[in-house]
């Protein structure tokens, strides 16, 4: 079995005691890391997500804890725990800097006043948050009355409001950020160097980057690039500098156009999903068993041959 099927099979089989295990042993695994990279957390957030609605109460009440003593928990996690019940958010409500101005007010916005109380005990707040905070205890409602809720509305608007730079850049095409690099490392002429930067830039393994490049079906490439919000010219640049002779005339050209833009925003993420899972799995395992937790690894069903 691959291991993004096996990975899906924790949480199909309600495997709680195995799932909760993994949980716990994946943050133990992290947060003992002396300066995690930026593909730690995202490994360790792919993974937790995953199993979230799996796991106990417990569990998550633990993992809460401990990650509000983190400086590099990953946001994700944090907003998904902290929008729990009081018993479980409160040690991140309180000290996590995982969660932004803009996170704790949507958060008060949707859980009320009991996120609220412990939400004013921050030391990090800025006098706009603090205010709107202090309103809704002491109205003792929801940031659902309409004067409350217009006054965080116009707070998450200065908040969110863009700068003059901001606006200029969301006039263009936000192409994903790695694309000058793989667009460099196509135009190389060398695989394993653009297999690389493809890699990193989809955070998978490197042997998955390969098996996407090297497929003569193509579809999976053309998916992954479309989940990294390239245009078609993007795209056929980095395709047809790993692959030239598979557009030796302008119909294989327009054809590839024609499919790429076909592609659904949700195909294109369900796609880099299912290859970052896999290399999730593979990373926390390698993680576990270097720390010395190899026993709470799932046991894989089955290898492909």
């Amino acid at each position: 079995m691959p291991a993004s099927q096996d990975f899906r099979h924790i949480a199909e089989k309600h495997d709680a005691s195995r799932a909760d295990r993994l949980f716990r042993a994946a943050i133990s695994a992290f947060c003992a890391l002396t300066r995690p990279n930026r593909r730690d957390i995202i490994q360790l957030e792919e993974l937790c997500l995953q199993l979230y609605d799996s796991v106990s109460e417990d569990s998550r009440r633990y993992v809460s804890a401990v990650l509000s003593e983190s400086k590099f928990a990953p946001p994700a996690l944090v907003r998904r725990l902290a929008g729990e019940r009081i018993e479980i958010a409160a040690p991140l409500l309180l000290k996590s800097n995982a969660l932004t101005d803009v996170d704790l007010v949507a958060l008060v916005g949707r859980r009320g006043a009991s996120h609220a109380r412990v939400i004013i005990q921050r030391k990090d707040l800025t006098p706009t948050t603090a205010v709107l905070i202090e309103k809704a205890l002491l109205s003792r409602q929801r940031l659902a009355k309409p004067g409350i809720a217009e006054a965080a509305r116009e707070s998450l608007r200065a908040m969110m409001q863009p700068t003059p730079a901001d606006h200029t850049a969301s006039e263009q095409h936000l192409a994903h950020p790695a694309y000058e690099t793989l667009r460099a490392t196509a135009l190389t002429g060398s695989l394993p160097f653009f297999e690389t930067a493809l890699a990193e830039a989809l955070e998978i393994e490197g042997g998955q980057a390969h098996s996407i490049v090297a497929s003569s079906d193509k579809r999976d490439f053309s998916r992954v690039l479309k989940a990294l919000r390239l245009i078609p010219e993007q795209a056929f640049l980095l395709v047809a500098a790993t692959f030239p002779s598979g557009f030796g005339h302008a119909q294989a050209i327009q054809s590839f156009v024609s499919r790429y833009e076909a592609i659904s925003p949700e195909e294109a993420a369900a796609t880099l999903r299912l290859y970052q899972a896999d290399a999730v799995f593979a990373g926390v395992s390698r993680r576990l068993a270097g720390n010395g937790n190899a026993a709470a690894q799932p046991q894989r069903a089955h290898q492909v041959a």
